[in-house]
């Protein structure tokens, strides 16, 4: 049976312009005729959004839904199945926008979803952030920040080409432990040089959590912990 542990924590650049935490996320673990699936999704509020928070929401609320119609599926959704996802998410972000009297870019975000079964799972990701998974006991990046050409520059699905970035990766095998991060955590849990996340930075979370017998105390911890000088002093 999965555990599962997530905050959204400011970072400390949006602390100090006094801005609203844009980070949101959502996950369910539930049975599929005895088989224990687990389904998640993060979105990362563009700062330049004047409602990116909202466009958040929106996304995970959404994604979830959507991929839980694909847990009991024989075979694993496919990247066609994806892009079409993305398609039903602009559409839904654009009629919101109208509501509100904004264009679709108000609400952009980035976004980060998954779907982990038994023996397949899939990943979905369009901007920076990425998902950490281990597999045979090995910690690997399934998917990696995008970054423009230039410094800070990334993607939102948002983005009419926002497809063209997709990352979408598809593993045949069991997922041991899986994590995903938003932009402000992705300098400090990944070596740049070898592509691979720190084991130091994801493992002994992942060990407190496999190891715990009360997940909401260690949600606590790990808002803390987001919110020490530790991680604010290496990161913004």
């Amino acid at each position: 049976m999965w555990k599962t542990i997530s905050a959204s924590v400011a970072g400390s650049a949006h602390s100090r312009r006094a801005v609203e935490c844009q980070d949101k996320s959502e996950v369910l673990v539930y049975d599929v005729q005895g088989s224990c699936h687990l389904v998640a999704a993060v979105a990362d509020g563009a700062g330049s959004a004047l409602h990116g928070a909202l466009g958040a929401q929106i996304v995970v609320t959404e994604m979830v839904r959507t991929l839980i119609q694909c847990a009991d599926a024989v075979t694993p959704p496919s990247e066609v199945d994806a892009r079409q996802w993305i398609s039903n998410l602009q559409g839904i972000l654009d009629e919101r926008a109208a509501e509100i009297s904004e264009e679709i870019g108000a609400l952009a975000c980035t976004l980060l979803a998954c779907l982990i079964g038994p023996m397949h799972s899939v990943f979905i990701h369009i901007g920076d952030g990425g998902w950490i998974a281990k597999v045979d006991n090995e910690l690997q990046a399934v998917t990696y920040p995008y970054s423009g050409e230039y410094e800070n520059e990334t993607v939102f699905i948002t983005t009419p080409t926002c497809v063209d970035k997709l990352q979408f990766v598809c593993i045949e095998r069991p997922v041991e432990m899986v994590a995903a991060y938003t932009d402000g955590l992705q300098h400090l849990c990944l070596d740049y040089r070898s592509r691979r996340p720190h084991e130091g930075f994801f493992g002994p979370i992942m060990l407190r959590l496999s190891e715990t017998k009360n997940v909401d105390a260690l949600n606590e911890s790990l808002v803390a912990f987001l919110n020490s000088d530790a991680i604010n002093e290496r990161t913004d």
